[in-house]
Formats: structure tokens, C-alpha cells, sequence
């Protein structure tokens, strides 16, 4: 078996309480940002060993606010850094569609379905069908800043954390400061399959297409409940990096 792939400069989750609650527990860490600035509270909710393998399995590579003079500049660059990546899951698709044509015989030629087949991902169960947690066996991953935040003006909350998710389950992510107008983020698979989908109260936005190991989703709006979903399709490492553009006014 290879050795799982661990990031050199991670911070690990240590919680600094654990609080009953319905059943559940939450693990609430507090830590001043890793490569970044900034203090947070990082809360982790869900079924107590959901809540323990989460503080064994994950790494803090990035923590940061910081203030942002043009929102549009940061969503432009987003939804370009999300366009290149579907273009290149494109490019990539086609590239398996053309090395099968060019080996393929007269009667694969012929089966117009075949070769569409290609370039498709293969079909998928639906891992979720609703935005809303399960905490019996999701665990919700909450991100609140500490620092004081200028109502006046536009900030961009970016994260990069590194965990696992196991098969069929859903890690959560959202900023408790919901001032967001646009959220990015992208996904790094090092083992396993996992899926991203991103949700803005309650409605679905954007998804994850490709079926290699790295991925981007994309979303503006006006101010909501923005969640990011990682969906273990099988049992999967991941990297998820997320930008929440913290709009001035909303906060």
C-alpha cells in the first residue's frame, strides 16, 4: 500500500474543547493562520468518531483574511482559474476519444454510441440529494474569523485543509461569517475518488466534472448560506482550498 501523502508544513487539529450537544459533539479549535494572517475558530460537528478521525486525519496548510480593493478582479480570476479547468477536462476527454479512434476497426468505427462513450465520465450514483447536513454521519466543518472586520470594506476568507472522507460520507465546509457574494474553491485528490459540490442556501450551484484527481468550482450570488461539499465516492484523501469574497456591508 502507498503511503499516504501528507503536505510538509501543516498545522494539525487539536481541539481545544469538545461540547455535548443533541446527541452529537463539537471539537472547537482555535489557532492564529498557517502562511497566512488572521485568528480563527475551526468547529468540527458530527458523530464523536466522525469529530475524533477528523482531528487524527487533517492538516492546516493555509488560514487568511485579507482585505481585497477590487471584488470583481478576485471573481474574474476565479471563474478563470474554474474555466481552464473544464477545458482541460475536456482536452483530455477528447485526447482518450482520439488515441481510441485512431487503434479502433471498421466496425468500432461505425458505432457512433462507442466512441461518444470515449469521452464520458462513467456514471455516478448521486452520493447526496439535499444541502442539508446529517450529522449522523456528515461532519460540518465551520470557519470563523476572530479579527475584527471593517463592515466598509471587501475582504477575500481562504482556507486550504487536508483530510480524508470516507465512502458515502460528506465533509461540510462553511464560513460562519456569511457576508460571502462569491465563493471558489478546488479539490486535489491524492487517493480515492471524491467529488465537490458547492450549495448556496440550500441550492445547488456548481459541481465537480472531472474524474482525475483535481477539480475547480465556481459560484457568485447575492449573500447566503454557502457550503462546500466533499463526497467520498470511495474512500478518498483530499486538499480542498476555498475563497469566500466577504462583501462589504454584508459582514
Amino acid at each position: 500500500m502507498a503511503e499516504k501523502y501528507i503536505p510538509n508544513s501543516t498545522i494539525p487539529i487539536n481541539y481545544d474543547e469538545i461540547i455535548e450537544q443533541d446527541g452529537y459533539v463539537t471539537g472547537v479549535m482555535h489557532l492564529s493562520s498557517p502562511n497566512g494572517k488572521g485568528s480563527f475558530e475551526i468547529r468540527v460537528s458530527g458523530q464523536r468518531r466522525n469529530v475524533n478521525d477528523y482531528q487524527k486525519q487533517a492538516g492546516i496548510i493555509k488560514l487568511d483574511v485579507s482585505q481585497i480593493d477590487d471584488p470583481n478582479q478576485s471573481n474574474d480570476l476565479a471563474l478563470q482559474k474554474v474555466l481552464d479547468a473544464r477545458r482541460q477536462d475536456w482536452l483530455d476527454r477528447l485526447e482518450q476519444m482520439r488515441l481510441f479512434i485512431e487503434s479502433a476497426n471498421l466496425e468500432q468505427l461505425n458505432d457512433n454510441d462507442l466512441i461518444c462513450q470515449q469521452g464520458r465520465l462513467p456514471d455516478k450514483e448521486p452520493m447526496c440529494m439535499n444541502s442539508e447536513e446529517d450529522l449522523s454521519q456528515d461532519r460540518l466543518i465551520e470557519i470563523r474569523p476572530l479579527d475584527d472586520l471593517d463592515p466598509n470594506l471587501t475582504y477575500k476568507l481562504s482556507f486550504t485543509i487536508h483530510p480524508d472522507v470516507p465512502k458515502g460520507k460528506r465533509d461540510i465546509y462553511r464560513p460562519i461569517v456569511q457576508g460571502s457574494t462569491s465563493v471558489s474553491a478546488s479539490i486535489h485528490v491524492s487517493s480515492g475518488d471524491a467529488d465537490l459540490e458547492l450549495y448556496r442556501g440550500g441550492v445547488y450551484r456548481d459541481s465537480s466534472r472531472s474524474a482525475g484527481a483535481f477539480d475547480q468550482v465556481y459560484s457568485v450570488g447575492g449573500v447566503g448560506n454557502w457550503k462546500l461539499h466533499v463526497i467520498g465516492y470511495t474512500n478518498a484523501t483530499y486538499e480542498l482550498s476555498g475563497d469566500w469574497v466577504l462583501q462589504n456591508n454584508n459582514l
